[in-house]
């Protein structure tokens, strides 16, 4: 594997890495904020996500382990589109298609998997973690790369 490469998928991990606290973080000051348990959400969405077949526990543990990996995936798959928009730069609108598609994709689905669970995770709050998730995990990979902005101004502009 190549170590521009390599560097990619570091980057995207911890992008990941990135979202996944920054959403957790969130639902978890939500929780505090309206009198109830940290881990309320994670398990009442843990419990759907195992067919309320464990304790509250593993169901927070589970419903984080997929929320975790989940998470890399997409930081991930960000960090390597910025790496191809780096060697073609006038793809940028893909990245940025992608990305928008992939909010959207995981807006619903998350969603649809708490849909009757809107005391535990409301819209809302679902779209508005995720939409900071994103813009912070965006931010930092931006950061790793601080000629891509000016760059894809300037492909815009052509």
């Amino acid at each position: 594997m190549k170590e521009s490469t390599r560097g990619a998928l570091f980057q995207g991990l911890v992008a990941g890495l990135i979202g996944y606290v920054v959403v957790a973080g969130f639902f978890v000051a939500l929780n505090l904020v309206l009198g109830r348990p940290a881990t309320f959400t994670a398990g009442i969405l843990g419990t759907a996500l195992v067919g309320g077949a464990t304790a509250h526990v593993g169901a927070v543990i589970a419903f984080n382990g997929v929320h975790i990996l989940a998470s890399m995936v997409m930081g991930v798959a960000a960090a390597l589109l910025i790496y191809e928009t780096e060697l073609h730069p006038r793809a940028w609108f893909a990245f940025f298609f992608v990305f928008v598609a992939g909010f959207v994709f995981t807006s619903v689905v998350a969603g649809v998997v708490a849909a009757e669970m809107t005391e535990a995770a409301p819209w809302w709050a679902v779209i508005f973690s995720n939409l900071l998730a994103a813009g912070l995990s965006v931010r930092y990979l931006l950061s790793r790369h601080p000629w891509l902005s000016a760059t894809v101004r300037d492909v815009a502009e052509a």
